[in-house]
């Protein structure tokens, strides 16, 4: 008994400690299945493309514009005009409410007040060459307004169904290419397709630009300030000016050094539950509008929803349907309620509406963009523990502690389910044998065999 007493003892701690480890390893495996790591390649620049650059004037209206809808009668482009300026609208009506909603009204408006990039682009250089600027730069629609944008895929490969840039005067001299930041470029893409790749480092081969702020056309700016607002981001997303860009002051020179940071996913982590990884691959996520999946443009067309939702009305900027009412002034403390919900942060929306002398500052900005390096390292995100590794893990804890192995299962499998069902049918096959008997002869003694039964 105390032999059976020792054995049996020994066999349950075994078990338990083996089980305990087991569980922390399980729990590795369900609470951290990923690491995120320097992969061992350098990536080359001409791998990904040179970002997509959006410039912006701050000011939101020409003053020479502003005074002439002053001066004028006609009270929906004043309704407009205070609204772009954040102004209180005295003439506003229930009519003009309606019609300043449209927008058909909305982008004509933005049009002729706004400075056209063939005004705001005074001198363009691209890859040692100076080039006009309206080959290489776009007009495009943002959260401050008609901007100009470089390097953008083209709208067809940015909308589903892109209405919103239909009369900006969009021109595409260059091919463009259907690049995502997840299949990336084909292996036989000209070089000189859009987006366009960096051809290396140095700000002799980047982007430098001149740009005119024209001081003396300033109405009402976007900041307490004058100049630019310019952001670098990704050429299949809508920029969002306001949060997220740098300023570039007029009369001064600005360098611009670009380092990409690109973090890459291994395709064996899709099976990896979403709350886990923490990302999403373009498969697995569509969108309503825009035609790649991205962080960016997820949000910004959630925020597109949800304004639409408890104001019924987007802003401007916002991806939208044909139909859809464009949010005014009258709106505009619900749609930056839903934009605080949405994006759980809080936003300055202060803005000046004085007048800016020309004669204090100089009109021109000098803007250099380039890279440093040409070549750099990638994150990679990977399983830090697939199965492979939580099998092996497990195989050597239950080795360890019990002596297992996968025979050792083999032989369990075997005694509970062959083994078992042998006995039970030899069993029953000896219970249904007649009993052997030997009947005595006449006149002979009988002789009795010790086995018989």
């Amino acid at each position: 008994m105390l032999e059976r007493f020792f054995w049996i003892f020994s066999f349950i701690v075994a078990v338990l400690t083996a089980a305990y480890y087991i569980w922390n390893l399980y729990q590795k495996w369900t609470d951290s299945p990923l690491i995120i790591s320097l992969s061992p390649d350098p990536v080359s620049l001409v791998e990904i493309p040179f970002p997509s650059i959006t410039v912006c004037n701050m000011n939101n209206a020409k003053k020479s514009e502003a005074d002439r809808i002053n001066q004028g009668t006609d009270n929906l482009q004043k309704v407009l005009l205070n609204d772009i300026c954040k102004l209180e609208n005295g003439t506003s009506t229930n009519d003009l409410d309606s019609e300043s909603g449209k927008w058909s009204n909305v982008q004509r408006f933005m049009i002729n007040v706004s400075q056209p990039c063939t005004d705001m682009l005074f001198l363009c250089r691209w890859h040692q060459n100076t080039t006009e600027c309206e080959k290489i730069f776009n007009p495009t629609l943002t959260d401050e307004g008609i901007c100009c944008n470089f390097n953008a895929v083209h709208r067809k490969y940015l909308f589903y169904n892109p209405r919103d840039m239909s009369d900006l005067n969009v021109t595409f001299p260059f091919t463009s290419v259907d690049w995502t930041p997840e299949q990336g470029y084909a292996s036989k893409t000209p070089a000189d397709s859009i987006p366009w790749r960096p051809y290396g480092a140095g700000r002799h081969l980047g982007l430098t630009l001149v740009l005119d702020a024209e001081i003396s056309e300033y109405y009402c700016s976007s900041t307490a300030s004058i100049g630019f607002k310019m952001l670098l981001h990704n050429p299949v997303e809508t920029p969002k000016i306001a949060d997220f860009a740098f300023t570039v002051e007029p009369g001064k020179e600005t360098r611009i050094v670009i380092r990409p940071t690109v973090t890459s996913a291994s395709r064996s982590i899709i099976r990896v539950p979403r709350k886990k990884r923490r990302c999403f691959f373009t498969s697995e996520r569509s969108l309503k509008y825009y035609r790649t999946y991205t962080q960016r443009n997820c949000i910004l067309e959630c925020e597109a929803n949800f304004t639409q939702q408890i104001c019924s009305c987007v802003q401007h900027y916002m991806p939208k349907s044909a139909n859809t009412t464009i949010c005014g002034k009258k709106d505009e403390k619900c749609a930056d309620q839903a934009r605080l919900i949405m994006e759980l942060k809080l936003y300055d929306d202060e803005n000046t509406t004085s007048l800016f002398n020309a004669s204090q500052t100089e009109n021109i900005a000098v803007v250099h963009l380039y890279f440093v390096d040409s070549q750099f390292t990638a994150h990679v995100k990977n399983e830090l523990f697939g199965f492979t590794e939580l099998l092996s893990n497990t195989g050597g804890l239950l080795g360890l502690f019990m002596g297992f192995s996968f025979l050792s299962l083999v032989e369990i499998i075997y005694f509970i389910t062959l083994r078992l069902w042998c006995r039970i049918y030899r069993r029953k096959s000896l219970s249904l044998q007649t009993p052997l008997q030997v009947m005595p002869q006449p006149h002979q003694y009988a002789t009795v065999y010790p086995f018989a039964q």
